[in-house]
């Protein structure tokens, strides 16, 4: 009879050893699906998460969220090639959260944490995220808006004092030439 200790480890397959970058590859092609699809685009959102959940399924915790950071870095340099730093920061942040929240609660629920409570924390980190978001959008807006208020501004006659001024008299008409 032979123990376990015995038996040699299974052999990895060799799609295996490329799943976690095959997956955020897949990730990051749903995601980018948003901009290249103009109406069909908008389910590559939801489904760029697909990848990663399925690798956190089979392989754990630590697998999808590797998937996860490798999908916001393809995401960010195909964002700072496109449109500049600041379009691609914005795009690894969203990225981010639709990735990772939803691999992180099936990273926990693989860990036998309620899957209750689970959902419960990623219905409250979703609604966080949003927020976040909407915050620093507009708090970015706010302050490309500002403008000091020193030194002040040159002021303008009024429209009604500049119109006074540049009035003809009452009676006169322009002479045809």
């Amino acid at each position: 009879m032979t123990s376990s200790s015995d038996e040699a480890p299974a052999p990895q397959s060799r799609v295996g050893r490329f799943e976690i970058p095959v997956a955020a590859l897949a990730a990051a092609t749903a995601f980018s699906a948003v901009f290249l699809v103009p109406l069909v685009g908008v389910l590559g959102l939801p489904l760029s998460a697909v990848p990663a959940v399925r690798l956190a399924h089979r392989r754990g915790l630590v697998a999808g969220i590797a998937a996860c950071a490798m999908t916001v870095a393809i995401v960010l340099g195909l964002g700072w090639a496109a449109g500049g730093a600041g379009n691609a920061i914005a795009l690894a942040f969203m990225a981010a959260g639709a990735t990772a929240l939803p691999a992180a609660t099936v990273g926990f629920l693989r860990a036998g944490v309620d899957p209750s409570r689970c959902y419960l924390g990623l219905c409250i980190a979703g609604c966080a995220f949003v927020a976040a978001t909407f915050a620093i959008r507009s708090l970015m807006l706010a302050a490309r808006n500002w403008r000091p208020s020193w030194p002040p501004r040159r002021s303008r006659p009024k429209r009604s004092a500049w119109l006074a001024t540049s009035r003809r008299p009452r009676g006169s008409r322009r002479q045809p030439s």
